[in-house]
């Protein structure tokens, strides 16, 4: 009996969130755009060029967050459309997307590290290493999962910090206080301040994507299929527009 009412309390939220989302679209409210920096703020700025040219009655706001945060905000509604790493599986059971580009796990290291000058490294060297940092799975579980599918579980590792936020990872990495996993995006679009290894026997890559809610107002699902037709990877690899925004790709 429980199971029959909450059934209907949720369809009948979803149609409410639904109807209010078609409203705001209809009343030409903003468009609330959450997106990763280093991943995707050069999509932002052909995005941005892309809306003002083709749907001028859109006004879209744009805020940048970090992966946890975003895909909070996206669950709860108080964004509509987010352009963020698309890591977690489940996710894509509540959200429809379309890839922007693929992207990949490396080795981040100092530019003075011993290691800088080595072409590649093996997921067993990886593992031998005294200096690895972690992500704390309290803060970024995500990244945690990540993590521990590509080299394991932290207690064979020699861990020597754990990491809360991306930031600061970059900067530790940066000054030699260890090494770690990092996205081959945050050499995208930014000067080069660490040194990215490829990992030799396991390419571990993942698609960057732009995800909205799959009950979304009909008026965003039109714009956001027109999104697609300019911005989704095509035949493997990324579309013009995104090639542009993030020359280095």
């Amino acid at each position: 009996v429980f199971y029959e009412d909450a059934k209907h309390i949720v369809g009948s939220t979803d149609a409410a969130i639904s109807r209010i989302a078609d409203m705001r679209a209809r009343a030409k409210a903003p468009l609330r755009v959450g997106y990763l920096y280093d991943a995707t703020s050069g999509v932002v700025v052909s995005l941005l060029s892309w809306l003002k040219e083709n749907a001028p009655d859109i006004r879209p706001e744009f805020t940048c967050l970090e992966y946890g945060y975003l895909m909070r905000a996206l669950m709860e509604r108080d964004i509509d459309l987010a352009l963020t790493m698309d890591i977690d599986s489940e996710a894509r059971a509540v959200y429809d997307s379309f890839e922007l580009y693929r992207d990949c796990y490396y080795l981040g290291v100092s530019l003075d590290s011993p290691l800088a000058s080595r072409a590649s490294v093996s997921i067993d060297e990886i593992r031998a290493l005294d200096n690895l940092i972690f992500p704390d799975k309290n803060v970024v579980l995500a990244s945690y999962t990540q993590f521990r599918s590509i080299i394991g579980d932290e207690s064979d590792l020699n861990i020597v910090s754990y990491y809360r936020d991306l930031r600061t990872l970059l900067l530790q990495i940066k000054y030699g206080d260890g090494v770690a996993l990092v996205a081959g995006h945050h050499n995208l679009c930014r000067d080069s301040e660490m040194r990215l290894i490829p990992i030799s026997d396991s390419e571990i890559c993942f698609p960057v994507s732009a995800m909205w809610y799959k009950n979304v107002a009909p008026a965003y699902q039109e714009l956001f299929k027109r999104m697609r037709d300019v911005f989704a990877m095509k035949g493997g690899k990324p579309a013009k527009a995104i090639r542009d925004s993030m020359n280095t790709m």
